[in-house]
């Protein structure tokens, strides 16, 4: 037999924790949440074009959140550590970052390192996806399940952005450039409304 539960939310109860963004004290903060930042709980699809900068971009959001004292884990099932080197070298910050790079330990059961690697616990995780496409590479399932899905593009004249084309804890929906030419820091430049073509 078919057992249905509703909830009624005043009955639930959360932890006070849950509701403080986690910020890395940049502008980038007020397009995760209409709190200023990305909050726990939560979690976001980032896909974008090919070389468009979602890996830099992504982990300088996190070296930002380390550096403020935040626990975080960086997952790469693309990378190994001989490919980090360049990004270390353009953004030395990204050396101090924990990196669990599985296929670096490709004889193990990967659920059974995710699990017991997240056993540590951590407040901000960030999970790199092979997709080569720069498409999203899923059920739609997955789209409907998560927090926000953003997007890294190239406009038509080779300027980077990037974009929510849906953010269920608010923030700000319009284009956000972004260059890649400074070392060490994502260089966050200006909006443009997301209805701009691009």
């Amino acid at each position: 037999m078919l057992k249905v539960t509703v909830t009624k939310m005043n009955d639930l109860k959360f932890e006070k924790n849950l509701f403080n963004p986690l910020k890395t004290g940049r502008k980038i903060d007020e397009f995760f949440s209409s709190e200023g930042g990305v909050m726990p709980g939560t979690n976001t699809v980032v896909t974008g074009d090919p070389g468009v900068g979602k890996t830099t971009v992504l982990l300088d959001i996190l070296a930002d959140m380390h550096d403020s004292g935040k626990r975080v884990l960086f997952v790469s099932g693309e990378m190994n550590a001989i490919d980090m080197v360049g990004y270390v070298r353009r953004f030395p910050k990204f050396g101090d970052l924990p990196i669990l790079f599985m296929g670096e330990q490709d004889e193990e059961d990967p659920i059974e390192l995710l699990r017991t690697a997240f056993q540590e616990g951590y407040d901000c995780l960030l999970i790199q996806q092979v997709t080569k496409s720069g498409a999203f590479a899923g059920s739609n399932r997955i789209k409907h399940m998560t927090t926000g899905m953003a997007h890294m593009k190239f406009d038509s004249e080779g300027g980077r952005f990037m974009a929510f084309s849906k953010n269920r804890r608010g923030g700000n929906m319009n284009k956000y450039f972004f260059n890649l030419n400074t070392k060490n820091q994502v260089n966050w430049m200006y909006e443009a409304p997301a209805n701009m073509e691009s």
